[in-house]
């Protein structure tokens, strides 16, 4: 009963979190049952006891990344950065090769101002998948928040690449040759 609640696509965490509450008092050495009671706190915004769930999760099946990722988000929602960055970095020491775990840290260093960790956790990121617009982009902003311009229009010139008419970039950019006092026609 606890699964049909938990499905991701019928969206009734709230309903789910008492009835794995009780899957795991029943069966607590089920790491699955763990994460999903982890997960459904998770986003019902229950961090403190999603953690804890998460945790147990983690006692039972040590390298499971994806545990470290929801503590991430948990961390995040809570406004403890500093936890959050350990977490996703706890996610990448496991799988290095894992796009998600690779974006999440390098995002969180960003949003806790660790601009030039980030900027290595982007590069690192677009080296598993150096197409990706959207990873080009926070490459940019975070050469925006240190003032490495040359770079920032380098990084936006690449997401126009992937995706010519990416919003946010189109805006930066102009923004940027706009405060400058020069004007491009493509834009």
């Amino acid at each position: 009963k606890a699964l049909t609640y938990y499905g991701r696509w019928t969206y009734k965490y709230e309903e789910a979190a008492p009835i794995l509450t009780e899957v795991v008092r029943a069966n607590p050495t089920d790491e699955w049952s763990w994460f999903r009671l982890g997960y459904s706190l998770r986003m019902i915004g229950d961090c403190d006891r999603a953690i804890d769930a998460f945790r147990a999760a983690l006692r039972l099946s040590p390298k499971w990344d994806d545990c470290y990722r929801n503590m991430a988000r948990c961390a995040k929602a809570a406004g403890n950065m500093e936890d959050a960055v350990t977490y996703a970095e706890s996610a990448v020491r496991i799988d290095s090769d894992d796009f998600d775990n690779r974006w999440l840290y390098a995002w969180l260093l960003q949003e806790s101002g660790k601009y030039e960790e980030a900027i290595s956790a982007y590069r690192a990121t677009l080296d598993l998948n150096p197409n990706n617009s959207k990873m080009w982009y926070q490459l940019s902003t975070a050469f925006w928040n240190t003032d490495r311009e040359g770079d920032m229009f380098a990084a936006l010139d690449s997401v126009l690449k992937y995706d010519p008419s990416n919003v946010m970039a189109l805006r930066l950019l102009g923004a940027q040759y706009f405060e400058k006092g020069e004007h491009r026609e493509s834009l």
